[in-house]
């Protein structure tokens, strides 16, 4: 009895581990034939087989299938198993399974089952030959009987029958089995029309059966099956209308009420209603008919709407106006109409993406002109309003059909054209994105490529055509709606332009760019921002469009500048714009053409002789290309620019060389412009030529990087002190002269002021100095300075009031002569006087610091000028690393590390600091001295002679900036450079390892034992054993 003892249940606290499910393969399974009476191992086998077959996994069940028909019917010449196993295995398994829910068990049952009944009834025809004993009848009752659900049963039990039923007809129905006979059919019909009857869920499936069966059927089967069809009421059906497309196709002269064909004129107003499942219609004819059950709603369309969509696209005979008018009539009257449903509009979104990826992927000639028809008025209205909104009912379905019309757009390149056509259209909106709040149009013009660029180009232009209707408003009034369009104009242009430099940058030469549609969009740019255009009625063109044309050209520009990487390309984009010459007057015209006749000379010099020389004609090629474009923008420094280029031109001999700090100087104010032309354009032109630049020219560089970050140091850099508006020197000391008291100038004929008064200083004495406790001591000691010259602007103020009103202060009573005249002052003396002191204080009032954001302001200013002129650098280091000269970069890069107060300042410079070995290696390939194994810095295009006693001061002078710790990136990059330093000396001199030695010791020795001499002395260590 202990054996028979059941185990008690686990605690409920402790449920049992379930067993890990292991999945297994065909390849697990081993071979062998079904037999009668299987044993233990061979029912299990037989189990794996079909749990195999219930998969989930397509490739699964399709292999289980495969090793189950030919285990039962035999392969490669083998015999089949005997008619009893066949038997049972498809009775009992296969026909009984098709009910089971379980995983994928219907289609997997239904594949194998389908392949048995097509070896039996099909082309072989076993079922006489060897299983004679398998008849059909046998095979369909034991079908019929497995498939009814008997008694009062579950619902969910009738619901697997029924799925049974379907899937089992299905296997009969592709095996060719009913139609050996003609009597086969007409049972199995009315099996499926009546299923579909009883269940509305499952109607859409029969009638797809059906539809797999008119593949089999001759004329008169097919006639008989669809008055069959009629009869019961389902032919005003989405699976009516199915079934007698699926006829047609195979039949086109076979005509059965109630459609002779259901795409012909005269029944789309029916086919509206019935694709819109309005059921009530055999009711509104007064016909006898059954009445359908209403099927439930679903997400995907209806497979109907595959058929419409092959007899659309595939067919050569189907003429454009018929399904322009099959599209109007029944989806954008029916299912996008304002009195259409959300469900109805959902359902026509979904057809409009089934439609659009099918006539996508069609052939080009048979379907661009249908693709055109799908957007249509009302589908792209309610598009737009549906997209707009987030809250409405419809919303995701409109975006998704926005993001479809974007993926059939990048697969399929040929359509873009006719969709930006039709979206920017009167149907559509020219603003489109602006209407639905989404980036579509963006998102379609980055797409823009691989031939289509030109018909891209005319489908942005086309509707600008009706500008030319628009009158301007009166009164001087804007007009928003073809203003709007022109802004849109302005932007669609530049995302071209973007998007095709980006694109066939690598590809593009002066040739083609003639010809390309990057510089149309460039002319069209600047013939708005001339008023010049002849798409855009220059009295539409406003003020502000202009400048957006002028500043979108100079952005496009700049872009063209980056990608391209041609000198001659952006000249030749100069060259060929007509950028307003008419605006310029006689001595302007003068100097373009002068600046053209010699950026052309510029770059047709060739490079047989030196390659070095051809590099600086065409960057002073590119400097006169950007100043005409300067001078077309009416840029005050234009004109100098291009006499100060003439001056210097390279032809001249050495002038290339020795006026290096004259281009430096030009290309520092270009790149204080926030413009991304003069910043790309001033890259270009520095990396051509930093060969040339000299020891002066790069001091012109790295001079201001020690200018301080505030409003001195902007004062210092930029010759702001004559500004109508100045900025205290002290950045940091944002409350001093809050408290003082300011006089109102305006209101000053108010004061009567005695010419005996005596003032007391504006300082104010016992004034809070407003410095905030917080401020370390380091920016106390930078701010010195600034307050020393407040202290003497205010002993100039002090003076020049008591010059006015012959006074002084109390506490210069000692000094001061004693004055008798105690008169008081006539009216034109007091008015007189209270001139010059409204002048006093007026400039004081300009004098004074100005607000917290005005300082940030400065300060923003003179980091973002470090940050571009670290750009410089950076060029500078990746092209003359081996350049002598490239070294006195580093102490200047160092104390900016330790001196700037902004952390990305102290990053960017720290990388420039690392460039020098990137680069080094880059430039050598990575190779290294046999002797030393050091890195020997490459041979630069214009060496300078090493001088090793300059190279021993800087490399203490380096030892001196480390010692000062301003933390881990400021050790770091000292270390890196001493080493950059040292690598250079042993590379001239390998004698002077011995005073790097000593110089190291010393250093090391001198600082005390913290972090970062550990870290210094590390670096030192790991280059030591090698170059010692």
């Amino acid at each position: 009895m202990g054996k028979n003892k059941k185990r008690a249940a686990p605690a409920a606290d402790h449920p049992a581990p379930k067993k890990a499910k292991t999945s297994i393969s065909i390849a697990d399974i081993p071979a062998g034939p079904f037999v009668d009476a299987p044993s233990k191992d061979e029912r299990k086998r037989e189990g794996e087989l079909y749990e195999l077959l219930s998969s989930i996994d397509e490739n699964d069940r399709k292999a289980a299938s495969d090793r189950i028909v030919s285990t039962l019917l035999g392969s490669d010449g083998e015999e089949g198993v005997p008619e009893t196993v066949l038997e049972r295995h498809i009775c009992k398994r296969l026909i009984r399974g098709l009910a089971s829910s379980r995983k994928a068990a219907r289609v997997g049952f239904s594949l194998a089952l389908t392949e048995l009944l097509h070896q039996l009834f099909g082309p072989k025809k076993l079922a006489q030959s060897t299983y004679t004993g398998l008849t059909f009848e046998k095979l369909w009752n034991t079908y019929l009987e497995s498939t009814a659900p008997v008694g009062g049963v579950a619902a969910q039990e009738e619901r697997d029958h029924a799925f049974g039923r379907l899937f089992g007809m299905y296997a009969f129905v592709r095996s060719t089995a009913l139609f050996d006979e003609p009597s086969r059919w007409e049972p199995a019909l009315d099996i499926l029309l009546d299923l579909g009857q009883e269940k509305a869920w499952m109607r859409s499936q029969c009638g797809f059966t059906i539809v797999e069966a008119m593949r089999q059927m001759d004329q008169n089967l097919t006639k008989s099956t669809l008055r069959r069809i009629a009869e019961k009421g389902q032919a005003k059906t989405p699976e009516g209308v199915a079934i007698w497309l699926a006829a047609s196709s195979r039949f086109p002269n076979l005509k059965v009420q109630p459609w002779n064909h259901p795409l012909a004129k005269e029944s789309l107003a029916t086919l509206t209603a019935v694709l819109k499942e309005s059921y009530n219609l055999a009711k509104e004819e007064g016909e006898d008919t059954q009445t359908s059950k209403q099927a439930g709603w679903t997400r995907d369309p209806h497979f109907v709407w595959d058929l419409i969509l092959r007899y659309y696209a595939l067919d050569e005979l189907a003429p454009i106006a018929d399904f322009e008018r099959f599209w109007t009539t029944v989806v954008d009257g029916g299912f996008f109409s304002k009195k259409a449903s959300d469900g109805q509009k959902f359902s026509g979104f979904m057809i409009f993406q089934k439609m659009l990826s099918g006539f996508a992927a069609s052939d080009e000639s048979l379907a661009s002109g249908k693709l055109q028809c799908l957007f249509s008025k009302n589908m792209l209205d309610c598009l737009m309003n549906q997209a707009s909104q987030s809250d409405r009912f419809v919303y995701r379905a409109a975006i998704h059909t926005l993001k479809s019309i974007e993926n059939a757009a990048s697969s399929q390149p040929h359509i873009l054209p006719n969709v930006l056509r039709r979206l920017l259209s009167s149907h559509g909106a020219y603003n489109f994105d602006i209407r639905t709040k989404t980036k579509t149009i963006d998102k379609l013009l980055r797409l823009i490529g691989n031939g289509n660029e030109n018909h891209v180009l005319q489908a942005v232009r086309e509707p600008l055509a009706q500008l030319k209707t628009v009158k301007p408003a009166a009164d001087g009034k804007k007009n928003s709606e073809a203003e709007q369009m022109i802004r849109a104009f302005i932007e669609y242009l530049t995302k071209i332009i973007h998007a095709l430099v980006v694109d066939t940058s690598s590809d593009l030469d002066v040739k083609n760019f003639k010809q390309s549609a990057i510089l149309d969009s460039l002319k069209d740019l600047a013939s708005i921002a001339n008023s010049q255009s002849e798409l855009v009625p220059a009295a539409l063109v406003s003020d502000n469009l202009r400048d957006l044309a002028r500043e979108r050209l100079e952005t496009s520009l700049g872009k063209l500048a980056k990608f391209c990487g041609q000198y001659k390309i952006f000249c030749c984009a100069i060259e060929e714009l007509d950028l307003g010459t008419a605006r310029l007057d006689e001595e302007l015209a003068a100097a373009k053409e002068d600046a053209l006749a010699r950026m052309k000379k510029l770059l047709k010099q060739k490079s047989a002789d030196d390659g070095t020389k051809q590099s600086l004609s065409q960057g002073l090629a590119m400097l006169y290309a950007v100043s005409i474009f300067r001078l077309y923008n009416e840029d005050a420094d234009a004109m100098e620019v291009l006499s100060d280029l003439a001056e210097q031109a390279p032809e001249k001999g050495a002038a290339g060389v020795q006026s290096s700090e004259f281009l430096v100087e030009i290309l520092l104010s270009m790149v204080t412009r926030s413009s991304l032309l003069m910043r790309e354009v001033s890259h270009q032109v520095f990396g051509a030529l930093s060969s040339q630049i000299s020891e002066e020219g790069l001091d012109l560089l790295l001079e201001p990087l020690s200018a301080p970050e505030n409003v001195q140091g902007q004062k210092e850099l930029f010759n702001t002190e004559d500004d109508d508006v100045v900025v205290d020197g002290d950045e940091d000391d944002d409350s001093e002269d809050d408290d003082v008291e300011v006089i109102d100038v305006e209101d000053a004929s108010d004061v009567e002021i005695s010419s005996d008064t005596q003032f007391v200083s504006l300082n104010g004495q016992g004034e809070d100095d407003g410095e905030d406790e917080s401020e370390s001591e380091s920016e106390d000691d930078e701010d010195e300075g600034a307050a020393d010259e407040q202290d003497k602007e205010m002993q100039e103020l002090d003076a020049a009031i008591g010059n006015i009103l012959k006074s002084h202060r109390l506490d210069k009573d000692a000094d001061a002569e004693s004055s008798d005249n105690d008169e008081d002052m006539s009216d034109s003396e007091m008015l007189a006087l209270d001139e010059k002191l409204t002048e006093v204080f007026k400039q004081r009032t300009k004098a004074r610091p100005d607000s917290t954001k005005d300082k940030r302001q400065a300060k923003r200013t003179v980091v973002d000028f470090k940050n571009r002129i670290l750009d410089l650098l950076e060029i500078y280091v990746r092209n003359e690393v081996g350049n002598p000269l490239a070294l006195n970069l580093l102490l200047p890069l160092l104390r900016l590390i330790r001196t700037t107060k902004e952390k990305q300042l102290a990053t960017r410079a720290h990388g420039v600091i690392a460039e020098f070995k990137r680069a080094g290696k880059k430039a050598k390939g990575g190779k290294r001295d046999k002797d030393s194994g050091s890195n020997v810095a490459p041979q630069s295009s214009n060496p300078a002679k090493v001088d090793t006693e300059k190279l021993m001061e800087m490399l203490a002078e380096i030892h001196e900036e480390a010692r000062k710790e301003a933390g881990n990136s400021h050790v770091t990059a000292a270390s890196m450079a001493a080493l950059k330093v040292v690598t250079a000396i042993m590379a001239a001199d390998r004698g002077m390892h011995e005073r790097i030695i000593a110089l190291y010791s010393k250093t090391l020795a001198a600082w005390p034992h913290c972090k970062g001499r550990t870290q210094f002395q590390h670096y030192w260590n790991s280059w030591v054993p090698p170059k010692a």
